[in-house]
């Protein structure tokens, strides 16, 4: 997915898998990613289905509200 190839991307490491993150795993991103961007990452990531980014236009908004707020 386009998650797990961003969270690749932005950790050089294998994504989490599910049965980790329930276990309290966390992404590990790399020291020079922006906060903003982990951030984005980690909710497209979210294990709650309710509480994941639920399209492209969603995420295109936070990564533009991201480069407003520069």
């Amino acid at each position: 997915t386009i998650k797990a190839t961003a969270d690749y991307m932005l950790s050089g490491k294998k994504p989490v898998d599910v049965i980790s993150r329930l276990n309290g795993e966390v992404i590990d991103f790399k020291s020079d990613v922006p906060t903003p961007w982990a951030d984005i990452i980690e909710k497209m990531m979210e294990l709650e289905r309710t509480k994941r980014m639920q399209s492209v236009p969603e995420v295109r908004e936070q990564i533009e509200k991201m480069e407003h707020a520069k």
